[in-house]
């Protein structure tokens, strides 16, 4: 997904899910257990005017319930189809990439 198309899917996902920015950056503050994330910073992630670091795309993905490759700026979405090995590896990076901050959540929660 280029840059460009990033800020409109991640509004277009947030308002799927009912949610305003500001209950989308509580919610991630919660997830992530920071204070740091305002609702203003999730504009600018919409307008394009910043791109969230990496790290923020598998809360994204975590909190709006959709596959993180639909958050990934600059990640191919498509593997070639004839190598193998390439596609198990983002099969397993975009699991990697969803269940990590879920489970670092559910263990900070014990």
């Amino acid at each position: 997904m280029s840059s460009s198309t990033f800020g409109p899917r991640l509004a277009q996902l947030r308002r799927r899910r009912g949610l305003s920015q500001q209950q989308l950056a509580h919610l991630l503050c919660t997830a992530t257990g920071t204070s740091s994330l305002t609702r203003n910073e999730i504009s600018r992630w919409e307008r394009g005017q910043r791109q969230p670091a990496q790290a923020w795309i598998g809360w994204l993905a975590l909190v709006l319930r959709v596959p993180s490759e639909q958050l990934s700026p600059g990640r191919p979405s498509v593997v070639r189809q004839g190598d193998p090995a390439a596609r198990r590896w983002a099969f397993l990076r975009d699991k990697l990439t969803v269940a990590r901050p879920g489970v670092l959540w559910i263990s900070a929660i014990d």
